[in-house]
């Protein structure tokens, strides 16, 4: 039971601290003021990035963990492409360009790239 807990509390622990710094990628962008063609809306914004850096796109795979009882899936985000911000809309949102044809889903998340 003891060790139950500890795993629920360091898998908590991990879940919070590892997705501190991905954001949500949000549909294609509609609204009047940018249209579709012009990019995708991500809630990045002027707190962390400026126009022109490039962001990370991250994808969502699960696999299956063996060894366990329920055979739960593991998931973890991994880096797919790349896309430049090409506006920045106020503090936490932004609109990105991807890169080599890239087409990025509302699944997706950005990061800031490390330098």
């Amino acid at each position: 039971m003891q060790l139950n807990l500890a795993v629920l509390g360091l898998s908590g622990f991990i879940l919070l601290s590892g997705c501190a710094h991905i954001h949500q990628v949000k549909s294609p962008q509609t609204d009047a003021e940018v249209s579709a063609s012009a990019g995708v809306r991500v809630e990045i914004g002027s707190n962390e990035v400026r126009e022109g850096e490039k962001v990370d796109v991250l994808d969502r795979k699960c696999h299956e963990t063996r060894g366990t009882r329920l055979r739960e899936p593991t998931c973890h985000y991994v880096k797919v492409g790349e896309a430049r911000v090409t506006r920045i809309l106020d503090s936490e949102s932004a609109i990105v360009t991807p890169e080599n044809g890239m087409s990025m889903r509302p699944s997706m998340r950005v990061e800031k790239q490390k330098r």
